[in-house]
């Protein structure tokens, strides 16, 4: 047997097999869950950025004298964002309120603030 052992080996043993899969195992374990946060992360970060070039996007159309209550024609949004307009009557103050389907957050900005916060247009 020990005449078979002083060849050159060539393949790994499958405690050495064993091994790898198990650290594989253990650092997948570790990243996929702060993938999936970061994930999350950017997915809201659209959000809060699609609020904000809403409100900008409507409030140089008011400096333009165009008071409109409807969204932007030259706004896109990200995948998945959801933007919902809320103007007072006097079409003086707007407040702009936008989620992604996938989380329960809402961000809203308004014209007399201009910060996009984690609540929702009063």
């Amino acid at each position: 047997m020990h005449a078979l052992r002083n060849r050159e080996e060539k393949a790994f043993t499958l405690v050495e097999v064993l091994v790898v899969m198990l650290i594989i195992g253990i650092l997948a374990g570790i990243s996929i869950p702060l993938f999936k946060n970061q994930q999350k992360n950017a997915e809201l970060a659209a959000v809060r950025n699609d609020v904000s070039s809403v409100l900008l996007a409507m409030n140089s159309q008011r400096l333009d004298g165009k008071f409109s209550t409807t969204m932007p024609d030259d706004v896109v949004l990200s995948n998945g964002v959801q933007v919902t307009i809320h103007t007072s009557a006097d079409l003086l103050s707007t407040c702009v309120e936008g989620t992604n389907p996938k989380y329960s957050d809402v961000w809203s900005a308004s014209s007399s603030t201009k910060a996009v916060v984690s609540l929702p247009c009063p």
